[in-house]
């Protein structure tokens, strides 16, 4: 009976390790590791652009068409095609995904402005690239229009929306006032003044593209797994907790 007994003690031991050992890995491979993930590629990002200044000088940096604003075109334009990546293969919210690979890839074309205009006119990024994403984002609205607003309030539910809005209040909120004339008079006798701010505003905007980049990762991770394959029940249903109907 004894070593009955121990034989049991030792099972559920065992059984207690190896529910141990999943919740860590489903912990690991789910959100909240991937959440450590982008930490852990935010800071490395953030050291590396710093040991490049340190080489380079802050005027190699903070120019316009720099290293860092061409960072910049590249988390933009990356989230931009995972945003209509996920609109592709996910059945619900696809005007609302829509929108937000529109808006990336706007944000993508306005950083370019300078190259744009050097070798196009004026304002191109706004006609080449602002004006063919609105009528892509009014078309994709127009044919989703019954289901637009109970998608998108279901939508932004999800981590990526949230990271997404989050980055827009940041970038649109916060990076703008750097790039005002205003922010920077107590130094503006400095001779380094303007070296300055183009490098803190480019600094400053290169973290809140990164955020829009890892919108765009849960996105695409989002509709792969959650409602992207045919007969799954939909986002309201999840939503809800009930039972879909037949």
């Amino acid at each position: 009976m004894v070593d009955q007994g121990k034989t049991l003690a030792d099972i559920e031991q065992s059984e207690d390790k190896s529910s141990i050992i999943s919740q860590f890995v489903q912990a690991a491979l789910g959100c909240p590791g991937r959440f450590v993930t982008y930490g852990i590629v935010t800071f490395v990002l953030g050291q590396a652009l710093y040991k490049v200044l340190l080489s380079r000088g802050p005027e190699t940096l903070g120019q316009e068409n720099g290293l860092v604003e061409q960072l910049q075109v590249g988390l933009a334009m990356s989230a931009s095609i995972a945003f209509f990546f996920a609109a592709f293969k996910s059945t619900y919210g696809k005007a609302g995904l829509i929108f937000c690979g529109a808006l990336a890839g706007y944000a993508a074309g306005r950083e370019c402005d300078q190259w744009l205009e050097n070798y196009l006119f004026n304002d191109a990024y706004k006609y080449l690239i602002g004006m063919p994403l609105l009528i892509f984002i009014l078309v994709a609205t127009w044919i989703h229009r019954r289901t637009v607003l109970s998608d998108s309030v279901t939508l932004s539910r999800t981590p990526a929306i949230t990271m997404f809005g989050i980055a827009g209040v940041y970038l649109c909120a916060v990076c703008q006032i750097f790039d005002r004339p205003d922010f920077w008079a107590g130094i503006s006798d400095h001779p380094n003044a303007m070296v300055t701010k183009m490098l803190v505003e480019e600094f400053s905007e290169v973290f809140g593209y990164l955020l829009i980049a890892f919108a765009g990762v849960e996105a695409v991770l989002d509709s792969l797994t959650r409602y992207s394959f045919e007969g799954h029940e939909s986002l309201e249903t999840r939503a809800s907790g009930l039972p879909e109907q037949e």
